[in-house]
């Protein structure tokens, strides 16, 4: 349910399928890896497609299925098969942004099953700003945390916790600008 403005799920798709396929052979989860390549390639052929101005959508069903396939990647039956915590880190933007946006309307007692334009990536985009800027601005954010994903398995510890932050540092510099732009037009 994240494919609210053009090109924003086959992006993430793409950079969190390269990153992982790193960590997969780093692994030596073979199957896993080749699975990815695959999803990477087909995302890179749907963004043909998508980008700004897009002429086709992936829909809940395609990103729901992609989000799937990542999600369950760390149980595929490999020796050794792609840990847990580069997986969080590859999509960590989307769950975040998902999550989020989820208990805040929960919160505010809305029906939080109903369509809405108030996912963090959206609310610039109401504001008046272009599908590519903001593409281009969540692309730098989903290429920084899929490189901290493919970064995870030669890390020490320390590092390790130093990479888990990254995602939560961007998600929440990413807030504090979309507030600034919502205070600027009235809205906060």
């Amino acid at each position: 349910f994240m494919d609210g403005i053009d090109g924003l799920a086959g992006v993430q798709a793409l950079l969190a399928a390269l990153g992982l396929a790193s960590v997969a052979a780093a692994a030596g989860a073979t199957s896993s890896g080749l699975l990815l390549i695959a999803l990477a390639g087909s995302s890179a052929g749907f963004l043909l497609f998508n980008l700004p101005p897009s002429s086709i959508f992936m829909g809940d069903v395609g990103s729901t299925a992609i989000g799937f396939l990542l999600g369950v990647l760390p149980l595929f039956p490999e020796a050794r098969p792609v840990p847990l915590e580069p997986v969080v880190l590859a999509i960590s933007l989307f769950v975040l942004d998902a999550t989020t946006t989820l208990l805040r309307r929960v919160a505010a007692g809305e029906k939080w099953y109903t369509p809405h334009r108030t996912h963090l990536y959206q609310r610039p985009v109401v504001l008046g700003a272009s599908h590519r800027v903001v593409l281009l601005a969540a692309s730098v954010g989903m290429a920084v945390v899929s490189g901290c994903a493919a970064a995870w398995p030669r890390a020490s510890d320390g590092a390790r916790i130093a990479l888990l932050t990254v995602p939560v540092v961007l998600f929440v510099a990413g807030r504090i600008a979309v507030g600034r732009m919502e205070r600027r037009a009235g809205l906060g």
